[in-house]
């Protein structure tokens, strides 16, 4: 979730950069093949990102201000990664944050690497229970795995749901979630 706006951003702001210092080498001059940095700063960026799986769609035009922005951003050269992009991230993160903790406690994991899927916080207790799996918690579970995994199997999401429910447990008991 928040890695997507990070990474998808920084990746972005990267690829723009490099893109513009190379161009700039080989032309000598910062406004020419404009179309052609263009291009490749946006889809140089998405396809990073999708192999990241880090996709963050507006972090593109991150890329294409830094190959499109003007003498100040040109100028500016990798310092760009840090002013405005890590600055703007920050900003950008920290409103998330709070706007989303505003009801809830969001997040509750960033990641949780045994189960290989984000955990989304709208989990409620009350669907997960300790009778046998139900067609609504593996409808919560298929909800939860990230779009570019594979869909899992019917064992592997009985045993996400043994997983949520062990973790739940722990919750409840206001026990240290390992």
């Amino acid at each position: 979730m928040a890695d997507f706006l990070v990474l998808g951003n920084f990746f972005s702001a990267l690829l723009g950069v490099l893109i513009q210092e190379i161009f700039s080498k080989i032309t000598g001059n910062h406004s020419s093949f404009l179309w052609l940095k263009a291009g490749l700063a946006v889809s140089l960026s998405l396809t990073v990102m999708q192999l990241t799986q880090t996709v963050h769609p507006p972090a593109g035009a991150t890329a294409l201000i830094a190959v499109t922005g003007g003498p100040r951003v040109f100028a500016s050269r990798f310092y760009y990664l840090l002013f405005p992009v890590a600055l703007n991230i920050s900003i950008l993160l920290f409103i998330a944050l709070a706007v989303n903790n505003v009801k809830r406690q969001y997040p509750k994991y960033w990641w949780d690497p045994e189960m290989k899927l984000y955990l989304p916080c709208f989990i409620h207790t009350e669907k997960v229970s300790s009778n046998p799996v139900m067609e609504e918690d593996v409808e919560m579970v298929f909800g939860a795995v990230v779009s570019s995994v594979p869909e899992p199997t019917i064992d592997e999401l009985k045993h996400r749901i043994e997983l949520l429910q062990q973790r739940i447990h722990l919750l409840e008991s206001k026990q240290p979630v390992p």
